[in-house]
């Protein structure tokens, strides 16, 4: 058995909203951020952003995504079976939150900020490490700063560890299933964020990791 909700991290980076003005864009042309995009971080995009501008209707792709859950919080998916900690309790209060919430604008993919979260996802992929604070004790703004030139960035971070499919690593950031103050549900839909930076890759204890790193500067091309 499986249990999706094994640590979905997540990190606010609080500013005032009136600071948003003198953000400093985020620009892509350094040649140290001249990787190419992959499918992976393109569905990836593609599926936070289509929660983020249709959240009604991703409502019930929760929902049938969790169709066959038992009152036990046991279901089925891909042949596999998985708990669920809280049980339908907190799948239903998923589908209020998304039937209720305001659409926010799409975030924009950096090349930049997909790097900064490679480094991250390098760095515990290989010793099994959990959580925001690297082996050199950064967190995701000072890493996002690594690979910015003359930019200081604002940012926050959801990881997920476990699940490889892009839709099962959004839903779950949505549930956010054991997770009180359902932070990362709340990165996911915080309107203040406009640019993210994706990456996945193995992890040696969980499998596979995914990192977010949203932040509130505008990306400039």
């Amino acid at each position: 058995m499986h249990c999706l909700s094994v640590f979905w991290l997540f990190l606010l980076a609080w500013v005032a909203f009136g600071a948003q003005a003198a953000l400093s864009p985020i620009q892509d042309q350094h040649p140290q951020c001249s990787a190419i995009i992959n499918k992976q971080q393109q569905e990836m995009l593609a599926e936070l952003n289509l929660a983020r501008t249709q959240p009604m209707s991703y409502a019930q792709i929760v929902a049938d995504k969790f169709s066959n859950l038992g009152a036990d919080g046991l279901y089925r998916s891909s042949g596999k079976l998985y708990k669920i900690q809280e049980g339908r309790a907190v799948i239903e209060e998923t589908l209020a939150f998304l039937k209720q919430v305001k659409p926010v604008m799409p975030l924009s993919l950096s090349r930049c900020l997909s790097l900064s979260a490679l480094y991250h996802v390098q760095d515990q992929s290989k010793t099994g490490a959990v959580g925001h604070q690297g082996k050199d004790g950064s967190q995701a703004t000072e890493r996002a700063q690594k690979f910015l030139v003359g930019v200081l960035p604002y940012c926050g971070e959801n990881i997920s560890y476990g699940p490889q499919n892009v839709r099962d690593i959004v839903i779950q950031l949505l549930i956010d299933d054991g997770v009180s103050g359902r932070g990362h549900r709340k990165n996911v839909f915080d309107p203040r964020y406009r640019t993210i930076g994706l990456a996945s890759g193995t992890h040696r204890v969980y499998g596979y990791m995914s990192v977010h790193v949203l932040c509130l500067n505008p990306l400039q091309n």
